[in-house]
């Protein structure tokens, strides 16, 4: 569970296919899917101005879209692409606040 928290994500119930979004540890990781099962090819997580002190979401981009929901699917994660988050020393309150599935 430890490599899932570092990326910024958390499996909360396996078999749901969804995992919580959190705050990411590393600037960057790349999830290489295997192409046998997934045709996504890799699923990247940047999170940019990551720090000790910097550790808080303030936005986030799926695929260059706005994401403003405090999760995402396994599906999203296995058709690949980049979840990319906007990162600084105080949370904006505002986001993750849309819980529509």
């Amino acid at each position: 569970m430890h490599v899932w928290g570092a990326i910024g994500l958390y499996p909360l119930n396996p078999s749901s296919g969804v995992h919580v979004i959190g705050s990411p540890l590393v600037e960057k990781a790349t999830i290489k899917l295997d192409p046998k099962l997934y045709k996504g090819g890799a699923f990247t997580i940047i999170a940019h101005n990551v720090s000790k002190q910097n550790c808080c979401i303030q936005s986030a981009k799926l695929n260059g879209k706005p994401l403003n929901r405090p999760w995402i699917t396994h599906d999203e994660i296995v058709n690949g692409g980049k979840l990319e988050f906007e990162i600084d020393i105080l949370p904006d309150k505002t986001w993750g606040t849309d819980l529509k599935p």
